[in-house]
């Protein structure tokens, strides 16, 4: 599960880089948008700062993480310090993909936790996250985890009537 999520990462940043994209989107298999996805986007992409590196439609964080690691801001968005847990509905610019290589290449951390875990650290504040969520992951039917999607939800403040 873990590796070959890092090979098929391996392989979007190798495309992306060949074809010279300047920002794309990485949507794994397990992501759930909001009912009203388009409607959201469309307010949302107004008050993104234009100068992110790391763009989460949504995450896993669980509350604490909130309480101890996030600064909110009223523009509908976080910055975080350390770990960004889920990287189901990711947005990527170009300028990190080298970065983001060589923390894939150690292999030693899942995707979402050290390879992204070092842009956040090496561009602090231009790992954006939107708040609240416009995707959340589907974590019932995983290969890398099994678990309640109400526990879940609850963990990481989700409200799923949004979602359902």
């Amino acid at each position: 599960g873990t590796l070959a999520i890092l090979f098929s990462i391996q392989r979007i940043l190798k495309d992306a880089d060949a074809n010279k994209w300047n920002r794309f989107l990485i949507l794994e298999d397990d992501v759930i948008f909001h009912r009203n996805f388009k409607l959201e986007w469309s307010k949302k992409i107004k008050t993104i700062p234009d100068h992110w590196k790391l763009l989460f439609l949504g995450n896993s964080m669980h509350r604490w993480r909130f309480r101890e690691r996030a600064k909110i801001h009223p523009a509908g968005y976080l910055t975080c310090r350390g770990a960004i847990p889920g990287a189901f509905a990711l947005g990527i610019d170009r300028s990190v993909i080298g970065d983001l290589w060589r923390g894939i290449l150690t292999g030693k951390s899942p995707w979402d936790i050290n390879p992204l875990k070092q842009i956040n650290t090496m561009y602090p504040g231009k790992c954006i996250v939107l708040h609240p969520p416009l995707c959340i992951a589907g974590v019932e039917d995983s290969d890398l985890r099994d678990r309640d999607m109400n526990q879940k939800a609850a963990d990481c403040g989700w409200n799923l009537k949004q979602f359902y």
